[in-house]
Protein backbone atom coordinates (compact mmCIF):
# COMPACT_ATOMS: atom_id res chain seq x y z
CA UNK A 1 0.00 0.00 0.00
CA UNK A 2 1.48 3.62 -1.11
CA UNK A 3 2.15 5.71 2.03
CA UNK A 4 0.05 8.43 2.77
CA UNK A 5 -0.28 11.01 0.33
CA UNK A 6 1.53 11.61 -3.28
CA UNK A 7 0.83 10.76 -6.48
CA UNK A 8 -0.04 7.33 -6.09
CA UNK A 9 -2.59 7.41 -3.43
CA UNK A 10 -4.62 10.63 -5.48
CA UNK A 11 -4.57 8.13 -8.58
CA UNK A 12 -6.06 5.11 -6.71
CA UNK A 13 -8.60 7.05 -5.26
CA UNK A 14 -9.06 8.46 -9.16
CA UNK A 15 -8.90 5.19 -10.65
CA UNK A 16 -11.76 3.49 -8.31
CA UNK A 17 -13.98 6.41 -9.22
CA UNK A 18 -13.46 6.81 -12.82
CA UNK A 19 -13.43 2.72 -13.28
CA UNK A 20 -16.92 2.43 -11.74
CA UNK A 21 -18.43 5.24 -13.39
CA UNK A 22 -17.38 4.19 -16.89
CA UNK A 23 -18.93 1.14 -16.34
CA UNK A 24 -22.10 1.86 -15.57
CA UNK A 25 -22.31 5.11 -17.54
CA UNK A 26 -23.22 3.36 -20.71
CA UNK A 27 -25.50 0.77 -18.62
CA UNK A 28 -27.82 2.84 -17.28
CA UNK A 29 -29.53 4.26 -20.55
CA UNK A 30 -29.58 0.34 -21.28
CA UNK A 31 -31.26 -0.56 -17.77
CA UNK A 32 -33.82 2.60 -18.36
CA UNK A 33 -34.56 1.35 -21.63
CA UNK A 34 -35.52 -2.26 -20.21
CA UNK A 35 -38.01 -0.68 -18.62
CA UNK A 36 -40.20 1.02 -21.65
CA UNK A 37 -39.90 4.32 -20.38
CA UNK A 38 -39.81 5.67 -24.23
CA UNK A 39 -36.70 7.99 -25.88
CA UNK A 40 -37.86 10.81 -23.80
CA UNK A 41 -37.48 9.52 -20.50
CA UNK A 42 -33.61 8.04 -21.79
CA UNK A 43 -33.29 11.40 -22.76
CA UNK A 44 -34.14 13.06 -19.29
CA UNK A 45 -31.82 10.83 -17.61
CA UNK A 46 -29.12 11.00 -19.54
CA UNK A 47 -29.41 14.97 -18.64
CA UNK A 48 -29.71 14.68 -15.22
CA UNK A 49 -26.60 13.37 -15.03
CA UNK A 50 -24.95 17.16 -16.15
CA UNK A 51 -27.64 19.10 -13.70
CA UNK A 52 -26.10 19.18 -10.04
CA UNK A 53 -22.68 19.86 -11.94
CA UNK A 54 -23.61 23.00 -13.68
CA UNK A 55 -25.14 24.18 -10.46
CA UNK A 56 -22.84 23.59 -8.04
CA UNK A 57 -19.41 23.46 -9.88
CA UNK A 58 -18.56 27.21 -8.53
CA UNK A 59 -19.39 26.30 -5.17
CA UNK A 60 -18.11 23.19 -4.81
CA UNK A 61 -14.46 24.72 -6.06
CA UNK A 62 -14.65 26.73 -2.95
CA UNK A 63 -15.41 23.97 -0.77
CA UNK A 64 -12.74 22.32 -2.13
CA UNK A 65 -10.41 24.82 -0.75
CA UNK A 66 -12.30 25.23 2.22
CA UNK A 67 -12.67 21.42 3.05
CA UNK A 68 -10.41 20.09 2.17
CA UNK A 69 -9.27 17.46 -1.25
CA UNK A 70 -9.51 14.36 0.94
CA UNK A 71 -13.09 15.04 2.44
CA UNK A 72 -14.70 16.24 -0.33
CA UNK A 73 -13.21 12.88 -2.03
CA UNK A 74 -14.67 11.15 0.65
CA UNK A 75 -18.19 12.69 -0.19
CA UNK A 76 -17.85 11.75 -3.83
CA UNK A 77 -17.26 8.19 -3.02
CA UNK A 78 -20.37 8.13 -0.56
CA UNK A 79 -22.65 9.95 -2.59
CA UNK A 80 -21.93 7.73 -5.88
CA UNK A 81 -22.64 4.62 -3.80
CA UNK A 82 -26.18 6.25 -2.72
CA UNK A 83 -26.72 6.66 -6.15
CA UNK A 84 -26.41 3.06 -7.33
CA UNK A 85 -27.89 1.82 -4.56
CA UNK A 86 -31.32 3.82 -4.86
CA UNK A 87 -31.10 1.86 -8.41
CA UNK A 88 -31.31 -1.18 -6.67
CA UNK A 89 -34.00 -0.25 -4.36
CA UNK A 90 -36.30 0.52 -7.49
CA UNK A 91 -36.79 0.34 -10.63
CA UNK A 92 -38.74 3.43 -11.91
CA UNK A 93 -38.06 6.36 -13.64
CA UNK A 94 -38.06 8.66 -10.26
CA UNK A 95 -35.48 6.33 -9.01
CA UNK A 96 -32.99 6.70 -11.81
CA UNK A 97 -33.11 10.02 -12.69
CA UNK A 98 -32.09 10.75 -8.97
CA UNK A 99 -29.46 8.08 -8.82
CA UNK A 100 -28.22 10.53 -12.09
CA UNK A 101 -28.46 13.23 -10.31
CA UNK A 102 -26.19 11.85 -7.58
CA UNK A 103 -23.91 10.36 -9.97
CA UNK A 104 -23.10 13.58 -11.54
CA UNK A 105 -22.60 15.37 -8.44
CA UNK A 106 -20.37 12.69 -7.02
CA UNK A 107 -18.49 12.86 -10.19
CA UNK A 108 -18.09 16.62 -9.74
CA UNK A 109 -16.60 16.52 -6.18
CA UNK A 110 -14.33 13.25 -7.23
CA UNK A 111 -12.93 15.56 -9.94
CA UNK A 112 -12.79 18.39 -8.09
CA UNK A 113 -11.11 16.95 -5.03
CA UNK A 114 -8.59 14.83 -7.13
CA UNK A 115 -7.38 17.33 -9.59
CA UNK A 116 -6.83 19.99 -6.66
CA UNK A 117 -4.32 17.52 -5.15
CA UNK A 118 -3.04 16.92 -7.75
CA UNK A 119 -2.14 20.53 -8.56
CA UNK A 120 -0.37 20.66 -5.37
CA UNK A 121 1.71 18.14 -5.46
CA UNK A 122 4.02 20.50 -7.78
CA UNK A 123 4.85 23.10 -10.18
CA UNK A 124 5.90 23.81 -13.73
CA UNK A 125 7.58 20.94 -15.14
CA UNK A 126 6.62 18.32 -12.25
CA UNK A 127 2.94 19.53 -11.80
CA UNK A 128 2.55 18.80 -16.12
CA UNK A 129 4.39 15.42 -15.28
CA UNK A 130 2.16 14.60 -12.09
CA UNK A 131 -1.19 16.13 -14.44
CA UNK A 132 0.00 13.44 -17.39
CA UNK A 133 0.01 10.44 -15.28
CA UNK A 134 -2.78 11.29 -13.25
CA UNK A 135 -4.84 11.57 -16.92
CA UNK A 136 -3.25 8.14 -17.98
CA UNK A 137 -3.83 6.40 -15.52
CA UNK A 138 -7.40 7.60 -15.05
CA UNK A 139 -7.91 6.27 -18.89
CA UNK A 140 -7.30 2.61 -17.80
CA UNK A 141 -10.63 2.70 -15.76
CA UNK A 142 -11.78 4.73 -18.73
CA UNK A 143 -11.12 1.79 -20.82
CA UNK A 144 -11.82 -1.49 -18.72
CA UNK A 145 -14.81 0.21 -17.14
CA UNK A 146 -17.48 -0.71 -19.84
CA UNK A 147 -15.62 -4.09 -20.47
CA UNK A 148 -16.10 -5.20 -16.86
CA UNK A 149 -19.35 -4.03 -16.81
CA UNK A 150 -20.57 -5.74 -19.97
CA UNK A 151 -19.49 -9.01 -18.81
CA UNK A 152 -21.12 -8.75 -15.29
CA UNK A 153 -24.46 -7.09 -16.88
CA UNK A 154 -23.98 -10.09 -19.17
CA UNK A 155 -23.82 -13.08 -16.73
CA UNK A 156 -25.41 -11.24 -13.70
CA UNK A 157 -27.72 -8.40 -14.68
CA UNK A 158 -27.87 -4.77 -14.21
CA UNK A 159 -29.07 -4.61 -10.26
CA UNK A 160 -25.80 -7.12 -9.67
CA UNK A 161 -23.70 -4.77 -11.66
CA UNK A 162 -24.78 -1.40 -9.33
CA UNK A 163 -24.40 -3.31 -6.51
CA UNK A 164 -20.62 -4.20 -7.79
CA UNK A 165 -20.33 -0.12 -8.78
CA UNK A 166 -21.93 0.77 -5.23
CA UNK A 167 -18.85 -1.71 -3.52
CA UNK A 168 -16.01 0.51 -5.66
CA UNK A 169 -17.92 3.72 -5.27
CA UNK A 170 -17.38 3.09 -1.16
CA UNK A 171 -13.65 1.58 -1.88
CA UNK A 172 -13.16 4.67 -3.10
CA UNK A 173 -14.07 6.82 -0.54
CA UNK A 174 -12.55 4.32 1.72
CA UNK A 175 -9.14 4.56 -0.24
CA UNK A 176 -9.40 8.65 0.10
CA UNK A 177 -9.88 8.73 3.85
CA UNK A 178 -7.08 6.12 4.33
CA UNK A 179 -4.38 7.42 1.62
CA UNK A 180 -5.35 11.44 1.36
CA UNK A 181 -3.58 13.88 3.92
CA UNK A 182 -5.85 16.11 6.31
CA UNK A 183 -6.55 19.19 5.17
CA UNK A 184 -4.97 21.70 6.97
CA UNK A 185 -7.69 25.16 6.21
CA UNK A 186 -5.41 28.35 4.80
CA UNK A 187 -5.15 31.05 6.65
CA UNK A 188 -7.89 33.59 5.17
CA UNK A 189 -10.02 31.13 3.64
CA UNK A 190 -13.00 32.61 3.10
CA UNK A 191 -16.48 31.58 5.25
CA UNK A 192 -19.73 30.01 3.49
CA UNK A 193 -21.21 33.61 3.22
CA UNK A 194 -17.68 34.77 1.41
CA UNK A 195 -18.26 31.66 -0.33
CA UNK A 196 -21.59 32.74 -2.09
CA UNK A 197 -20.22 35.98 -2.82
CA UNK A 198 -17.53 34.73 -4.61
CA UNK A 199 -19.27 32.92 -6.56
CA UNK A 200 -21.68 35.15 -7.58
CA UNK A 201 -19.28 37.66 -8.69
CA UNK A 202 -17.57 34.98 -10.73
CA UNK A 203 -20.86 34.43 -12.72
CA UNK A 204 -20.96 38.15 -13.06
CA UNK A 205 -18.04 38.58 -15.65
CA UNK A 206 -18.02 37.50 -18.86
CA UNK A 207 -15.36 35.23 -19.10
CA UNK A 208 -16.91 32.93 -16.64
CA UNK A 209 -20.90 32.79 -18.53
CA UNK A 210 -18.23 31.83 -21.81
CA UNK A 211 -16.54 29.31 -20.30
CA UNK A 212 -20.07 27.77 -18.58
CA UNK A 213 -21.62 27.83 -22.04
CA UNK A 214 -18.29 26.55 -23.78
CA UNK A 215 -18.72 23.16 -21.44
CA UNK A 216 -22.12 23.20 -22.03
CA UNK A 217 -22.01 22.98 -25.87
CA UNK A 218 -18.86 20.48 -25.28
CA UNK A 219 -20.90 18.09 -23.08
CA UNK A 220 -23.86 17.81 -25.10
CA UNK A 221 -22.04 15.47 -28.45
CA UNK A 222 -20.46 13.57 -24.72
CA UNK A 223 -24.31 13.38 -22.92
CA UNK A 224 -25.85 11.89 -26.50
CA UNK A 225 -23.04 9.23 -27.36
CA UNK A 226 -23.14 7.76 -23.92
CA UNK A 227 -26.93 7.58 -23.53
CA UNK A 228 -27.82 6.69 -27.10
CA UNK A 229 -24.82 5.09 -28.59
CA UNK A 230 -25.26 2.12 -26.48
CA UNK A 231 -29.08 1.81 -27.59
CA UNK A 232 -28.02 1.59 -31.53
CA UNK A 233 -25.56 -1.00 -30.76
CA UNK A 234 -28.07 -3.14 -28.67
CA UNK A 235 -31.42 -2.20 -30.65
CA UNK A 236 -30.10 -1.65 -34.29
CA UNK A 237 -26.77 -3.87 -34.37
CA UNK A 238 -27.44 -6.41 -31.91
CA UNK A 239 -24.63 -6.30 -29.69
CA UNK A 240 -25.50 -8.12 -26.05
CA UNK A 241 -24.17 -6.17 -22.93
CA UNK A 242 -20.52 -7.56 -23.22
CA UNK A 243 -19.68 -6.42 -26.72
CA UNK A 244 -20.84 -2.71 -26.50
CA UNK A 245 -18.20 -2.45 -24.08
CA UNK A 246 -16.19 -3.78 -26.03
CA UNK A 247 -17.03 -1.33 -28.75
CA UNK A 248 -17.52 1.49 -26.45
CA UNK A 249 -13.95 0.81 -24.80
CA UNK A 250 -12.08 1.59 -28.14
CA UNK A 251 -15.02 4.42 -29.04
Amino acid sequence: MPKRGGLAAVVIVFVLHHFQLHMMRPYVPLYAASLDIGYLGIGVVAASLGILPLIFALPAGSLTDRWGTRRMAVIGGATSAVGYLLLVASPTIAFIVISQLFAGLANLLMSLSTQAYVGSLGRGRAAERNFSLFTMFGSIGQIAGPLVGGIVVGLAGFRAAFLVAASLSILSAVAALALLPRHQRPAGTATSGGLSRRAWKYLRTSETRIAILTSCLMAVPEILRSAFLPLYLDSAVGLDAELVGYVLAVY
